[in-house]
Parts: C-alpha cells; sequence; structure tokens
C-alpha cells in the first residue's frame, strides 16, 4: 500500500522526485533519508524497486522508533540481520491499514 502511494507514476519504481515528495513525510532528516537511500540503492540506480522500498520502509520504522540510533553507522548487512517484527514507518498525512501482525508492535 506505501509503495503504491509512494509510486505517483505508477511505473513500478521509486524515483527520485517521487521518493523526496513521499520521504519527506517521514520527517526524518534529509540526511539521514539520503543515508538510508544510499544503504539501499546499492547499484546507485536513483530509483528503488518495490523490495528496496520495503527495506527503506523497515529502516525508516526502526529509525523513528529510536532502534536506530545512527544511521552512519549502519550497514545493509545489519539491516537484514534485524529479527521481526518490525515497525511500520510513519508518514505525515499517509494513511495505511496496519496488517493484524504488526498491530502490537505499532500501537
Amino acid at each position: 500500500a506505501l509503495f503504491a502511494k509512494a509510486d505517483s507514476n505508477r511505473d513500478g519504481k521509486l524515483g527520485g522526485h517521487e521518493a523526496v515528495a513521499f520521504l519527506a513525510r517521514s520527517q526524518l532528516s534529509l540526511a539521514t533519508l539520503e543515508r538510508l537511500w544510499a544503504l539501499i540503492d546499492t547499484q546507485r540506480s536513483g530509483q528503488l524497486t518495490l523490495v528496496q522500498f520495503y527495506w527503506l520502509m523497515r529502516a525508516i520504522g526502526l529509525v523513528q522508533r529510536g532502534e536506530i540510533a545512527d544511521v552512519s553507522t549502519l550497514s545493509a548487512a545489519a539491516l537484514r540481520a534485524r529479527q521481526p517484527p518490525f515497525a511500520l514507518p510513519r508518514f505525515a498525512n499517509v494513511a495505511v491499514a496496519v496488517p493484524r501482525i504488526y498491530a502490537s508492535v505499532n500501537t
């Protein structure tokens, strides 16, 4: 659901302009968002696939909940090693139905 909201041109990838407009709603700093993007966009294509977007959302949720204090030292391997449940990220003015599996994590 979040990917569909972020992928405004519906091309199946999240490009830079779409990302800036959508990710700013996370209320994380631009520096934090840039670091997380660089961590996920390993091929430096300037766009994210659905799977990469999933990892970015996972990282944003962890940062928002304070589970990752310093994104400058975060590695992709460390992010992938984290075990569920994961906090869903929150975005201003974006409503998303919370799956039952996540309900206890986000309340």
